[in-house]
């Protein structure tokens, strides 16, 4: 007498059903541990990249049709500090001029690629996270696994994109853009960026989405890690202060 085959349920190792993509995109923002947790499962990353490259491509189209690539470079032009406004004034005009075509290629064509840097930056951050998860605190986190971390805890930064095409589509002073802070979810307001352009980046870190990002990504690594939350925090926000002390510093040397 032959046994029954009983069929296979495609869960991951603890116990949790196999969740779609679509439960995965909602989970990482609604009950993070599940996506985390189904991560150890299927370590893909595709659905939330592709989000961010339609969003990235919207706002830069958004951009170019309601502020102008011109007024975006007079935008930067305006914010930069005293010392900087002066070391393009010592310029030939010819120069002059050279820079700011510079600069608006730049924006213009390489902000329509801008997904290319997002994942080389996500690759970098997710090896950083391996490894010091990994070599710090004895996990054993696989590459795809700590990318798929990086990818789903940054969620978030689809609300502020959102945000971000939403508020700069009905902007009426194309004067007061920011390419680099669009929408002001974060303390930089308290200061003049071309006052105090150091004060003002590390206060630009102090960012609802950037801190909620940062803190999905310290569950995500404890989750596929089997760690305690609080050393997958530890490693996350660590290295956002660390990096944040960077930019600050490179902000102070170069303004």
């Amino acid at each position: 007498m032959s046994t029954p085959v009983t069929p296979e349920i495609n869960a991951s190792d603890s116990g949790q059903p196999a969740l779609s993509e679509i439960d995965r995109l909602k989970n990482a923002i609604a009950a993070p541990t599940k996506t985390f947790t189904d991560i150890k499962r299927n370590a893909s990353w595709w659905a939330p990249f592709l989000i961010m490259a339609v969003l990235s491509t919207v706002f830069v189209w958004v951009v170019g049709q309601k502020i102008t690539w011109d007024q975006v470079v007079e935008n930067q032009f305006s914010a930069m500090s005293d010392k900087q406004k002066d070391r393009i004034a010592q310029l030939t005009p010819d120069q002059q001029a050279q820079q700011r075509k510079g600069m608006l290629m730049g924006f213009k064509y390489f902000s329509y690629v801008a997904p290319v840097f997002v994942i080389i930056i996500v690759v970098i951050v997710a090896a950083i996270n391996m490894a010091t998860m990994n070599f710090g605190f004895g996990a054993e986190i696989p590459f795809k696994q700590a990318l798929a971390v990086s990818w789903y805890a940054g969620m978030p930064r689809m609300f502020q994109s959102i945000l971000a095409i939403g508020i700069t589509y009905i902007n009426k002073d194309p004067s007061t853009f920011n390419m680099q802070n669009p929408v002001v979810t974060n303390l930089s307001f308290l200061t003049s960026q071309s006052l105090h352009p150091a004060l003002y980046s590390a206060l630009s870190f102090v960012d609802v989405f950037m801190l909620w990002a940062t803190y999905l990504t310290g569950i995500g690594l404890a989750t596929v890690a089997s760690k305690k939350e609080s050393t997958g925090l530890t490693v996350a926000f660590g290295w956002y202060i660390v990096f944040m002390l960077v930019s600050v510093g490179f902000k102070f040397l170069t303004s």
